[in-house]
């Protein structure tokens, strides 16, 4: 367990830390009382006794609390007075490739402000590329939610302190003199510090930075949708910074990733001229949101809920020993057929490619033979011995939260949260597409064709939904929509998806072919639930006796503890 010490918790930002990690089983949350808030000797002693100590506050008091950490306590310092300075890591893990690992690595990180966050986000992979001079003459403007004032403001905005005057955005900062300034010049590696108008509208929270560009004074010819192209395979695999596709006249409003972790990258304009966006929460990744994910790195927490391989001893990815070490495993015939009709972009990230350069697995329930293990027109699942086992990922939260609104929310608000879900899928696996993905209103789940025996192929297409969610659709087209990109993102979660099936009957997939239960296990229903294991039978039999006669009464066709009873879980009426 890690010792956390938050200095400066009553603040917005130090609150939202605190939130975010008071329910965490693998953090100590240590604290002071309103007393010692304000003694030395208190900090000092609760700064020592942490293994990190998170800074939530004024510059000359972050650089006090510095002095006072002993050389074995890692500091993360959300103040401005470490941004630039050495021997501090600047915590943006995505903005190169080393970065990630020094922050992981590093004693002392400086979070990186929140106009900066989307400044960087947007300049840095320019110049790391050669594609933007250090001596442009760079403008940034940047609307931000009033939360970013911390406490005053948002006491000032709920007042209306200055009237109906505060009902309309306000430019601030007209001098020039943002205290942003120093770190996106430096981090960024510019010649001089770009002339930023930042702007704080009536909402929340939210932020929008917007850089203008000529693409003539650029050090190479770009378009908007060779930048796009750019910054989509700069990013590539990065779960926290997303890329869309050019962006065209749409309207681009800054509070829509309110209360979000990630960013997103946006880029818009014609040859001669381009706006590049990046939207994002001043109160998450660029604040609260980025000092939690470097803490995630410096502890070793996951991104994603999974299994990690241990740092001694052995250690074996079963999917990987099941297809190299048994080779007893092909990808399954279901998924292809989705995969395949959907064109899926996410094919390469899951399955390796045939040598024709195309993806096609193994039916459920044939007679094996000799010839699947030998043919070379199958396809393996794309893993290694050293691979992580998955749990969970970002995805499937999205997708919870789409099927949730279907059922008891709002229709629009269950399509939102169904396009961020495969959007957030595309950008775990640093897939590219997800936007042309989302939009396709033609492409519909395949058949399936058995290359090694054509006798146990399936030439009627799946299913007939397609990707584009049509507003106005009736729920169970929704629903399966969900619940089979669902499917889709959280593979190789085969115990989660079987769990699904059941709840909904989605995604549809292909029957077995060979039922050797005698009629006890349904071919269109398939197994609902395991058998207790003998050894309950010989050592708690009285009590196997009761359970199956809850299971008796639970589902009268079949009975008994066989694979096609179900649990009281499982009552979809319409299975």
């Amino acid at each position: 367990m890690t010792k956390v010490f938050i200095d400066g918790s009553a603040g917005t930002t130090g609150l939202r830390i605190a939130e975010r990690l008071s329910a965490r089983p693998d953090i100590e949350l240590l604290t002071v009382s309103e007393e010692e808030r304000k003694d030395p000797a208190a900090r000092r002693a609760r700064i020592n006794d942490s293994d990190v100590t998170v800074l939530c506050l004024p510059d000359d008091a972050a650089r006090e609390a510095v002095a006072m950490a002993g050389s074995n306590v890692r500091i993360i310092d959300a103040s401005t007075a470490h941004r630039t300075a050495s021997g501090w890591v600047y915590g943006f893990p995505e903005l190169s490739a080393d970065r990630r690992e020094a922050v992981a690595g590093a004693s002392r990180v400086a979070v990186p402000g929140c106009h900066a966050s989307g400044f960087c986000a947007l300049v840095y992979p320019l110049v790391a590329g050669g594609i933007l001079p250090a001596d442009y003459p760079l403008t940034a403007h940047s609307l931000t939610g009033y939360s970013g004032g911390g406490k005053k403001k948002i006491a000032d905005y709920a007042a209306r302190t200055d009237g109906a005057a505060m009902d309309a955005p306000a430019q601030y900062a007209t001098a020039s003199a943002h205290k942003h300034l120093p770190e996106m010049a430096h981090v960024c590696g510019l010649a001089r510090q770009p002339l930023f108008n930042p702007i704080i509208g009536d909402f929340y929270a939210g932020m929008l930075v917007c850089v203008p560009l000529y693409t003539g004074l650029l050090q190479k010819a770009v378009t908007p949708a060779a930048l796009y192209e750019y910054f989509a395979a700069y990013y590539a695999g990065q779960r926290m910074v997303s890329v869309r596709e050019p962006v065209g006249n749409e309207t681009l409003y800054a509070n829509a990733y309110a209360g979000r972790d990630d960013m997103e990258i946006l880029i818009s304009g014609n040859d001669e001229r381009v706006n590049l966006f990046a939207r994002f929460c001043n109160l998450g990744k660029g604040a609260s949101g980025a000092a939690v994910q470097c803490l995630n790195l410096m502890t070793g927490a996951a991104d994603l809920a999974e299994l990690h391989k241990p740092a001694t001893g052995s250690w074996e990815y079963p999917l990987y020993m099941i297809q190299y070490n048994f080779d007893d495993s092909r990808i399954g015939a279901t998924i292809e057929a989705y995969m395949n009709g959907y064109q899926d972009p996410r094919r390469g990230k899951y399955f390796v490619a045939t040598a024709k350069g195309e993806y096609h697995g193994v039916r459920t329930g044939i007679t094996p033979t000799s010839s699947y293990a030998d043919s070379e027109d199958l396809s393996r699942v794309n893993c290694t011995n050293n691979d992580n086992i998955m749990w969970m990922t970002p995805a499937e939260a999205w997708f919870l939260r789409a099927e949730y609104e279907l059922r008891w929310g709002s229709e629009s608000d269950a399509a939102t949260y169904y396009a961020e879900g495969i959007r957030t899928s595309f950008s775990t696996l640093g897939a590219s597409g997800a936007e042309d993905y989302i939009a396709d209103k033609e492409l519909t789940p395949g058949s399936y064709t058995d290359m090694v025996t054509g006798g146990n192929s399936n030439q009627s297409p799946l299913a007939s939904i397609p990707i584009c969610w049509k507003a106005g659709g009736d729920f169970e087209t929704h629903l399966e929509q969900i619940i089979t990109q669902k499917y889709l993102a959280m593979f190789p979660e085969g115990q989660e998806a079987w769990s699904e099936f059941r709840r909904t009957g989605y995604p549809r997939i292909l029957p077995v072919l060979v039922n050797n239960s005698g009629g006890k296990i349904s071919t269109s229903k398939q197994i609902r639930r395991l058998n207790y294991p003998s050894t309950e039978y010989s050592t708690n039999a009285e009590a196997v006796a009761t359970a199956t006669h809850t299971l008796n009464s639970e589902s009268s066709n079949p009975t008994g503890d066989n694979g096609g009873t179900s649990v009281w879980w499982d009552k979809n009426p319409r299975l």
